[in-house]
């Protein structure tokens, strides 16, 4: 009976206006949705809330292994992810208007 109730409730945000999926950003979350957002996000982020509200969070070990059955290569479990520079690569950023340079040394 709940799920089919929650299910009700994404089908209706679905089918809803951008004011509405607005408004019901604003009572979920208590603030105005990010600019730029799109009402397909929201959406999204609205059903998963609701979701997590009415059923809990996974547990660490069930998210751990719903990404080792997504993908085991890009989701390793317990390897961290730490990006490989080699030496003589160059990193640049524009940010506020000013051009920031990293030189990547041995």
């Amino acid at each position: 009976m709940l799920a089919r109730n929650i299910e009700t409730e994404i089908e209706a945000l679905v089918d809803a206006s951008l004011a509405e999926v607005k408004g019901r950003w604003q009572d979920t979350f208590g603030a105005e949705p990010p600019k730029g957002l799109s009402r397909k996000l929201m959406v999204r982020a609205l059903a998963h809330e609701l979701q997590v509200r009415t059923f809990g969070k996974l547990k660490p070990k069930a998210r751990k292994q719903l990404r080792r059955e997504v993908d085991p290569v890009t989701h390793p479990i317990n390897e961290p992810t730490a990006p490989t520079l080699e030496p003589g690569t160059r990193l640049l950023r524009e940010w506020r208007g000013i051009c920031h340079r990293v030189d990547v040394a041995e």
